[in-house]
């Protein structure tokens, strides 16, 4: 079902109405009508869990509570207590890692998540996230990671994304931690993976380290990105990083990091950071959706930047990658969908097997066989990955794919 002249469906339209910035809201009988016609269990899982706090506040405050169904506001209602709750542990756990990284010496910047929540986001309660993000640098992350077990925290015993595992090499510039007895966890951070492999990034993380600034998170004063930098990192991260399957929750922090700043921001500093090689595009693609999409106040010298010859295929297959927020297939799936040539990628897999200490293989089988697998098996009976469910995936996929390999194919930039 068509709903307006942009092409959105009637829940794409109401969400991003009710997402948008204050002066583009229609908090009237447009948008009533559209939550009238609303399939809200769909609107949920466009949003995904990541926004059921923000929406939930929205709907609130735009007096649009009694148009929502009892069982989802029920939903958005749990999500938002349950979160706000979550919060207060986090908080605890970010003053107790803070603390312990001060008492070594160890420099250290808040990003993402636990300094959005607290700086632009009307209550800090409203921005979920799946862990804290510390950046401290890559000569003091094992110094770091020692300091945060001295003071209760503990690795956990499941790998994360390939992260660091205790008791074998590893060259990862993450290390994650966790708080017993909670869902708490922290992600020291060695150097800002949404930038590697970028042609003279190692000019850039001096730079932003000399450029952050002093922020208070709740009762806990810390350090954070200067807001030109965290743009840069939240568009990237998006971007470049995760080819926006991380969806709308990503194109909210956007939006409310450029209103908290408008007027603000060091546009020239911000532009000239922007055309740097390998970035540009993947920043514009961002910075893009989050206007077009939510009304951001984009600045006039980024939005000037001039766009290639197929920014616009670019741009349509970030926004499927948007509404298909979370439709992941597992690594091993991914890769053989949209390696180039599969066999060789194969043979490389199962060799990485073989590679390490008989102890290194042992523990690498073990964790495979006892959390991987037995989490895609769920999957598959959960029908995921399976028929229609497998075959979106898959489509979400090799557009990925191919989003990447056009703007890499342009050299990320103009």
């Amino acid at each position: 079902m068509r709903d307006g002249s942009a092409g959105y469906d009637t829940e794409q339209a109401l969400l991003l109405t009710l997402l948008g910035s204050e002066s583009s809201s229609q908090a009237g009988s447009e948008i009533r009508k559209l939550a009238a016609r609303a399939d809200w269990g769909r609107l949920l899982r466009l949003a995904t869990h990541a926004l059921t706090p923000y929406l939930a506040d929205r709907l609130e405050k735009l007096d649009l509570v009694a148009e929502v169904p009892t069982d989802v506001r029920e939903r958005l209602i749990t999500g938002r207590r349950a979160n706000g709750m979550i919060h207060l542990l986090r908080l605890h756990a970010l003053r107790s890692a803070l603390s312990a990284l001060g008492a070594q010496g160890i420099p250290v910047i808040v990003l993402k998540g636990m300094a959005l929540a607290h700086l632009v986001y009307p209550d800090p309660a409203l921005r979920p996230m799946q862990d804290i993000d510390l950046w401290v640098g890559p000569s003091r992350l094992d110094e770091a990671a020692a300091a945060l077990v001295g003071a209760g925290f503990r690795f956990p015993d499941r790998t994360y994304f390939g992260l660091f595992v205790p008791e074998t090499r590893s060259e990862a510039s993450e290390r994650l931690l966790e708080l017993p007895d909670s869902p708490i966890q922290i992600e020291l951070h060695g150097r800002l993976s949404s930038f590697d492999g970028l042609p003279g990034r190692g000019d850039l993380a001096p730079a932003m380290w000399a450029r952050t600034t002093a922020a208070r998170l709740g009762d806990v004063a810390t350090q954070v990105l200067s807001p030109e930098d965290l743009l840069l990192h939240l568009s990237l991260h998006l971007a470049r990083q995760h080819h926006f399957n991380i969806g709308l929750v990503a194109l909210v922090d956007i939006r409310l990091t450029l209103e908290k700043w408008k007027g603000r921001l060091n546009e020239s500093a911000l532009a000239s950071d922007c055309r740097r090689p390998g970035m540009t595009n993947w920043i514009l693609l961002a910075l893009d959706l989050a206007q077009r999409l939510l009304g951001a106040p984009v600045p006039t010298s980024v939005a000037a930047l001039p766009r290639p010859d197929a920014y616009e295929e670019m741009s349509d297959l970030a926004l499927e990658q948007i509404w298909g927020a979370g439709l992941l297939l597992p690594p091993l799936l991914e890769h053989l969908a949209t390696a180039h040539d599969r066999s060789a990628w194969f043979k490389r897999r199962i060799s990485s097997y073989f590679h390490g200490s008989p102890a290194e293989v042992v523990r690498r089988l073990r964790f495979d066989l006892t959390v991987k697998l037995p989490k895609y098996l769920g999957q598959w009976r959960r029908g995921e990955l399976s028929g229609p469910a497998l075959r979106e995936r898959l489509h979400l996929a090799r557009q990925r794919a191919r989003l990447e390999n056009l703007v890499q194919g342009d050299g990320g930039g103009v």
